[in-house]
């Protein structure tokens, strides 16, 4: 992250990054990702970003999301004002509009790796296949035995 202001391409970098991170940490055995606990990742990391918690980085995180609605749906913004002050307030729309950016690149990663996932499964399937034909072609079963399936 450089110290001068956030730009556009830097932004969208770092929402990347952290959706991809996030898929790489809950990947199970299959390399099939988690999607709730990718999506808890991606929380707890928008959460303790700099450009949150940092008054000056949350309202550029406004200035670039397109996503700056993304807090209504939480309701009670006026609370959080009451408690928190403006600057609560900023970095509560910056959270909600940083991390919905994260998860629409977490929606494409995910679907990535289990595409990736359901490749390897029909390339295994394949591969399985090809030997069956190999050993029956090597080694024929006797007339009158069936092979099994």
């Amino acid at each position: 992250m450089s110290d001068g202001p956030i730009t556009n391409s830097e932004y969208y970098e770092e929402c990347n990054r952290i959706a991809k991170d996030a898929v790489a940490e809950t990947l199970d055995d299959d390399g099939r990702p988690d999607r709730d606990a990718a999506s808890d990742r991606v929380w707890e990391e928008v959460d303790g970003h700099a450009w949150i918690i940092w008054t000056s980085r949350n309202l550029e995180v406004l200035g670039i999301t397109r996503n700056g609605d993304a807090a209504e749906e939480m309701g009670g913004l006026d609370g959080i004002l009451k408690d928190k002050g403006i600057s609560g307030l900023h970095a509560v729309l910056a959270f909600c509009a940083m991390r919905r950016d994260v998860e629409e690149y977490l929606d494409q990663e995910i679907d990535a790796a289990n595409d990736a996932a359901d490749a390897r499964e029909e390339l295994h399937k394949g591969i399985a296949l090809r030997g069956l034909m190999i050993r029956d072609a090597l080694f024929p079963y006797p007339e009158g035995v069936e092979a099994p399936e």
